[in-house]
């Protein structure tokens, strides 16, 4: 006797629900890190806190912006693949590389902001890191299984 075996292929799908509870803690985290490294690197390093991208209604506007297009590009890509955990998390990775760039090349003089200082660098590298770390962490979690092999 022949048994037959049918399988469904698992895929990864997104609730809403999780994503939106998530996405509040991802936020929530964000802007704890991001403000601590800046009261750090103002309070230890003698960065200006008159620097106008580490101000904190900068740092508060720019992490909640971010943070809703990664939301949103999280859900794109939920919708488009299979694997959205997976795929989100490459570009995501892609997306931190490209952020890197405006630091960096303010730092080199390529896109000139005064009071540029090499502590206000590796502030702002710090902040996209672990901002990066947290939502490419935390994000996917929004994700569940569907699908089994069946017999």
């Amino acid at each position: 006797m022949n048994k037959t075996i049918t399988t469904h292929p698992v895929r990864q799908q997104t609730s809403l629900r999780a994503l939106s509870v998530t996405g509040a803690l991802t936020l929530l985290g964000c802007l704890v890190v991001n403000i601590l490294i800046r009261t750090i690197a103002v309070t230890f390093f003698g960065v200006s806190a008159a620097f106008a991208p580490l101000q904190l209604p900068t740092i508060i506007g720019s992490t909640i912006i971010y943070l809703l297009l990664a939301i949103a590009a999280f859900l794109l890509v939920s919708r488009m693949s299979s694997h959205p955990a997976r795929v989100y998390r490459i570009l995501a990775g892609c997306c931190l590389l490209i952020s890197l760039l405006f630091p960096l090349a303010a730092l080199t003089g390529v896109f000139p902001t005064p009071g540029m200082t090499t502590h206000i660098f590796w502030s702002m590298i710090a902040m996209h890191v672990l901002s990066a770390a947290i939502v490419i962490g935390l994000l996917p979690l929004a994700t569940h299984h569907t699908g089994a092999a069946r017999r």
